[in-house]
């Protein structure tokens, strides 16, 4: 707020208040949070519920949130700010974490087709 109680309304001024605007970004910060740990928690279960449910196993569908469920808290960690994490070591974790588990190929033909869809020539990623 202005020194007489107004919201300041120069250049790229929205017209809401400073305080509007943080309380906004801390809700924001704190969604975004909730929806990282959700995804942590809906892959956690489907990797435990396609392992444990004979006869009717999921064998893809266990590797795949196996690979994937501690990335979701990597990339929480670099929306925190963290600087010890950056999206390409995202990537390589995945890669590293993929040739490990047998899914290489799956994971090479997800960023060729994520490419191609991008117009960039195939092998980019």
């Amino acid at each position: 707020m202005g020194q007489f109680g107004k919201a300041w309304h120069g250049p790229g001024s929205t017209g809401k208040s400073l305080e509007h605007r943080i309380e906004r970004k801390q809700k924001n910060m704190t969604a975004r949070k909730i929806v990282y740990r959700l995804l942590f928690q809906a892959l956690a279960d489907i990797r435990e519920s396609s392992y444990h449910h004979a006869p009717h196993r999921d064998k893809a569908a266990y590797h795949l949130a196996d690979l994937f469920h501690n990335v979701v808290l990597q990339l929480e960690a670099i929306a925190e700010g963290s600087q010890r994490l950056d999206y390409d070591d995202v990537l390589n974790f995945i890669k590293e974490r993929s040739r490990e588990k047998g899914w290489q190929k799956w994971v090479d033909d997800q960023i060729a087709t994520l490419a191609v869809r991008n117009g960039e020539p195939a092998g980019v990623a």
